[in-house]
């Protein structure tokens, strides 16, 4: 079973932050993961199965300070090391 989602790069200072986001309205946001060097994150891009002409791509638009959007797609496990979801606490009113 595989599921549709998108990655969002920036570069904060010395490190990359990436954010998950599922398309599946249902589904709570996940935390956002960082990635302290360039390797870690391209580790991580092909860890999802990210082609190699993508992640190219990834770092020249990240070199020039713009915000990267990857559509993916990809068995919920893959991410689940990388991006937990938020324990949400049940409150009674």
């Amino acid at each position: 079973m595989s599921e549709q989602g998108t990655l969002g790069i920036m570069r904060r200072g010395d490190t990359y932050q990436v954010h998950y986001a599922s398309n599946n309205p249902y589904e709570a946001d996940h935390q956002p993961y960082a990635c302290s060097t360039e390797t870690h994150l391209e580790a991580l891009l092909h860890h999802v199965g990210t082609d190699a002409w993508s992640i190219q791509q990834t770092f020249a638009e990240l070199q020039k300070g713009r915000l990267v959007v990857l559509p993916i797609i990809h068995a919920p496990a893959r991410l689940a090391a990388f991006f937990q979801a938020p324990a949400y606490e049940e409150t009674m009113a």
